[in-house]
């Protein structure tokens, strides 16, 4: 068992797996075309849980430690912040992200 605050994965990896796995299913939602979860299917739903497991250890690199679960999340927290600001202020950003129906 390893200890809860020793990284396994150097900090900047965790960091970018999180980063490019967030970018990855941005663009995969945007591809889908769903933009709210009322319109998403049971289907849909079910393949979101799916999917979220199969990339859990992608991103933290099977590294179990409790830091590398903070670090990832938090990560994908900030990106989310950061999207959702460059949506607030650049329509182009808007238009990639989430397009009009």
């Amino acid at each position: 068992m390893s200890e809860p605050f020793v990284l396994q994965t150097p900090l900047v990896e965790l960091a970018l797996r999180a980063a490019v796995i967030y970018f990855f299913l941005l663009l995969v939602m945007r591809v889908i075309g769903r933009h709210e979860f009322g319109q998403l299917t049971p289907f849909d739903l079910i393949l979101l849980l799916i999917i979220s497991e199969s990339i859990s250890q992608a991103i933290t690199a099977g590294d179990d430690s409790l830091l590398a679960g903070l670090v990832s999340a938090s990560t994908l927290l900030g990106l989310s912040v950061l999207v959702s600001i460059g949506q607030y202020k650049s329509m182009r950003i808007r238009k990639i992200v989430s397009p009009e129906a």
